[in-house]
């Protein structure tokens, strides 16, 4: 089976006009659990490339300038991995980086996804999903060049092979559920319930009306385990399935 893992740099978040000015490609066979092929290339973005995001990546307009291809040769490189691909892998891939290659490619992408972030049956010790994070409590590995493509890949695809691959399969096919749990403010145990949701792993959706969320895969019985650690912090919770 051929993994195609893929990892994008851009000049921003937002999926809707954000331009790509990195691209890191690495294709792995799960037969000899193996790294086959490694593509990786800086692209020229029409526009320019924010400071905040240079300082965070670490790629400057002027590299950009001198070593960028344009999108199109990009692209075209990416097509041909593409091909010979069973599935495609990325992490935080289904929020981020499919939809910018769909918008940029015109395109849906064809193949299978298995995003690392929401995919892996990671151990429930586990709570930051961030790659660096995951790559240490994982792989007890640090990533030495954190927001550049290719070696964002090679993580990403040493993470997912930290794992049996049809487990991995199984697991990406279960239903992604989402929590929300709401507070309220006048709780003479906001603070407390707060704290312990956290700790399981809610996170603040960004709400006025203080509704914490947390996504989860729906495998083995865990939509009632996580009703019933719910229920001993003192916080009732709505349980939906995750639109994708």
């Amino acid at each position: 089976m051929i993994l195609l893992c893929v990892d994008l740099e851009t000049t921003g978040t937002d999926i809707f006009d954000a331009e790509i000015t990195e691209i890191g490609i690495v294709t792995f066979d799960t037969d000899s659990e193996q790294v086959v092929r490694i593509y990786s290339t800086l692209v020229k973005p029409l526009g320019l490339i924010p400071e905040e995001i240079q300082d965070m990546t670490g790629i400057s307009q002027a590299m950009v300038n001198r070593f960028g291809v344009p999108w199109s040769v990009a692209l075209s490189a990416w097509n041909e991995f593409v091909l010979e691909a069973d599935y495609i892998v990325g992490h935080n891939i289904k929020g981020f980086d499919a939809p910018i290659l769909e918008r940029l490619s015109g395109k849906k992408l064809q193949k299978p996804i298995i995003d690392t972030m929401t995919d892996l049956p990671y151990e429930r010790f586990i709570t930051s999903k961030k790659l660096s994070h995951l790559a240490l409590d994982v792989l007890g590995i640090a990533n030495p060049f954190p927001h550049r493509a290719a070696t964002d890949a090679l993580t990403t695809i040493m993470l997912l092979d930290a794992y049996p691959i049809e487990e991995v399969i199984e697991y990406a096919k279960a239903e992604q559920k989402l929590i929300i749990a709401k507070l309220k403010k006048d709780d003479p145990a906001f603070d407390r319930k707060k704290d312990e949701i956290k700790r399981l792993g809610y996170r603040w959706s960004g709400s006025p009306e203080f509704r914490w969320q947390k996504s989860f895969k729906d495998v083995e019985g865990q939509a009632q385990r996580e009703r019933e650690k719910a229920k001993n912090v003192g916080v009732r919770i709505t349980v939906m399935k995750q639109a994708t």
